[in-house]
């Protein structure tokens, strides 16, 4: 059996005119693209674009576009070497970090905060236990 032809699939066309029988064509503010919408007082093209307008007149108010959340993450770890590997994870050591580090771990006292930079510090909860909060 041999192929004869091919056949496309046929796509759903989506139906935008008004009860009358006529459609509207219109410019997007954004990118200039001319779009069938579905009302009369349609804007944009997308979602896309209508987003981009939004932020382009929140910057221009002199705001912003994203809300700084401060988000804390405690990190309860058991042991001076797991203490700096999971530091090692969320930050960048220098070659002179890792010991320092650990003598300021071994000499703490407990209950005792170090500051270990701006975003990370470092809770000494008993003998082996310390809380790492990173901002």
């Amino acid at each position: 059996m041999a192929i004869k032809s091919y056949v496309p699939k046929k796509s759903t066309v989506i139906d935008r005119r008004t009860t009358d029988g006529g459609y509207y064509v219109a410019d997007c503010e954004i990118c200039g693209r001319e779009f069938y919408p579905k009302r009369s007082n349609a804007k944009f093209c997308s979602n896309v674009c209508g987003q981009r307008a939004h932020r382009n007149a929140t910057l221009k108010k002199g705001g912003t576009t994203a809300k700084k959340v401060e988000e804390t993450e405690n990190i309860t770890v058991r042991g001076i070497k797991n203490t700096i590997a999971e530091l090692k994870k969320h930050c960048k050591f220098s070659k002179g970090d890792v010991g320092e580090t650990k003598n300021d771990l071994y000499f703490c006292e407990i209950g005792e905060h170090i500051e270990w930079n701006s975003d990370v510090h470092i809770l000494r909860v008993s003998d082996q236990k310390f809380e790492i909060i990173i901002r």
